[in-house]
């Protein structure tokens, strides 16, 4: 499954927005399942990313 990072927090993202790992917190930090991220659709298209 693809994760993505959070360039501002450092937070690590999965599909669906769920939050896998905060970084500032540690490792060992178990984030609750429902602590999730907006997500948005994103496409590339003519050489620009475009969010709807």
């Amino acid at each position: 499954m693809r994760t993505s990072a959070c360039t501002g927090g450092g937070a690590f993202c999965r599909k669906g927005g769920l939050v896998r790992l905060i970084p500032a917190l540690g490792r060992n930090y178990k984030v609750p399942e429902k602590f999730r991220v907006k997500t948005y659709h994103v496409a590339e298209k003519a050489g620009m990313v475009w969010l709807s």
